[in-house]
């Protein structure tokens, strides 16, 4: 999942954001002033999403703080249409720089843009089993070169038991990884609903038997998985 550190004073915005990011496969921690950001380890998050105007300092500040500390992907959402704001910004570290309102498909667009460019393992393209291909780098899921339809929960599940095939995923640590920090709790069958869902899709392609349910404990991946890399 993309640790991301969202920096929002307004609280329904906030929420907002948070749910439409964790639907997209960002696990999200969200603070709303410079003295909480500045209490952050940046180095643990992958992703910053910055607002310029907060109650008790400015994003152009917390943009240069990031910035001395690495170098993920900082992404400024703001009210301010000022180009001055704007250069300001991408002086002080900013990636991108957008204006709200904005538009949630583009947005998510656009971070998965940058996260391409900044943040991806360099080694790393994805997992294989047989015709099926599960990218490390985004959510994708592919069929014989070709997209498969898949939810970001279900992209998660299945990227999970690819990378630990042949492995047991206890159901603990599913419910850990794929809804981690989740603002909604997770009811108990939510997890069997969504990998019976993966799997039905997977026995309409002819790839019957992949996950094993290891009843009482998670589920594992049974079928030879190879690791594509660059």
């Amino acid at each position: 999942m993309i640790r991301t550190l969202m920096i929002e004073d307004d609280m329904l915005l906030a929420v907002a954001l948070r749910l439409l990011l964790e639907e997209n496969g960002h696990q999200v921690q969200a603070v709303c002033t410079y003295r909480e950001t500045m209490m952050q380890d940046f180095s643990s998050y992958d992703f910053f999403c910055v607002d310029i105007h907060l109650p008790d300092g400015n994003g152009i500040d917390i943009c240069r703080e990031i910035r001395r500390a690495g170098r993920q992907p900082i992404l400024v959402l703001t009210a301010y249409e000022d180009e001055d704001y704007a250069v300001r910004a991408f002086e002080a570290g900013a990636d991108d720089y957008v204006i709200k309102p904005f538009r949630s498909r583009e947005l998510v667009a656009r971070m998965s843009a940058l996260l391409r460019r900044t943040c991806r393992k360099p080694d790393m393209k994805g997992y294989r089993c047989g015709d099926l291909f599960v990218s490390a780098e985004s959510v994708e899921v592919c069929w014989q070169g070709k997209p498969l339809d898949v939810s970001a929960l279900e992209y998660r599940i299945l990227a999970l038991l690819l990378r630990q095939a042949g492995g047991r995923v206890s159901r603990d640590d599913m419910l850990k990884q794929v809804w981690q920090n989740s603002s909604e709790d997770v009811e108990d069958n939510t997890l069997s609903v969504n990998v019976g869902r993966l799997r039905r899709k997977l026995e309409r392609l002819g790839c019957s038997g992949a996950i094993e349910t290891c009843w009482g404990r998670g589920y594992r991946w049974v079928l030879p998985v190879t690791e594509e890399r660059r």
